[in-house]
């Protein structure tokens, strides 16, 4: 459930390698709300 139009945020080692797989939600808050939203589209 990967939310759409919510900025993630790579930090990088000094090889240029994420320091964390798949990144951080610039706004975790929002994210989680998306989140939900995208696991409930097309549930009646």
């Amino acid at each position: 459930n990967i939310p759409t139009g919510i900025p993630l945020v790579y930090d990088l080692d000094e090889d240029f390698q994420p320091v964390k797989p798949g990144g951080t939600y610039l706004d975790p808050d929002a994210a989680a709300e998306a989140i939900l939203a995208v696991a409930n589209q097309g549930k009646k």
